[in-house]
């Protein structure tokens, strides 16, 4: 699996981006609205990129996973999506052209397993509106009816938001199904 990119730290140390992120969520977990979610009883279980995935190919959710396992917030990181067609990438979709919830779920398989996890947290990069998210977890309570689903991802993007009001800012929201189409709040 490739190494994500590097971040240069003040000290002049080279970290990869998914464990400085990781780092910086276990350093200031106690203030952070989603901390409950992160106390080490969660299996992490990656959103699967886009497009299919190949040998050696950047995966980020699960560089993502790795390390806030690595730092000891959360019990294991376990792949049980695999995206079997691919879908157009969703950033780089035009608004209303991005591929639906269902679109997601139906390119995605779920692997079934001995030990069913209690409490999965999906783990992505970047979310837009939600779609890849809600298949996802369409997809798995399907195959684990029993567990509490829920997601983090690591950044969100604004829409058409005139300006931006802290780089940093973490948040809880909701991202449902309405009618076809997925909406994120916030």
């Amino acid at each position: 699996m490739k190494e994500d990119l590097m971040v240069r730290l003040p000290a002049g140390e080279r970290l990869p981006f998914s464990a400085y992120v990781a780092r910086r969520i276990r350093g200031s977990l106690e203030e952070l609205p989603f901390a409950g979610w992160l106390r080490g009883e969660s299996t992490l279980v990656p959103v699967p990129r886009a497009a299919l995935l190949q040998p050696g190919a950047l995966w980020p959710a699960l560089n993502i996973a790795k390390a806030l396992v690595a730092e000891g917030l959360a019990r294991e990181v376990r792949p049980l999506l695999t995206r079997t067609i691919p879908v157009p990438k969703s950033a780089f979709s035009q608004r209303g052209k991005r591929p639906l919830p269902r679109v997601h779920h139906d390119s995605l398989a779920a692997e079934r397993t001995l030990h069913e996890p209690i409490d999965i947290l999906l783990i992505d990069d970047v979310v837009t509106k939600g779609a890849t998210v809600l298949g996802a977890a369409w997809r798995l309570r399907e195959e684990f009816p029993g567990a509490r689903i829920r997601a983090l991802a690591i950044l969100r993007t604004l829409g058409r938001v005139r300006e931006i009001e802290a780089i940093v800012a973490p948040c809880v929201g909701r991202i449902s199904l309405t009618g076809e189409d997925a909406v994120r709040v916030p």
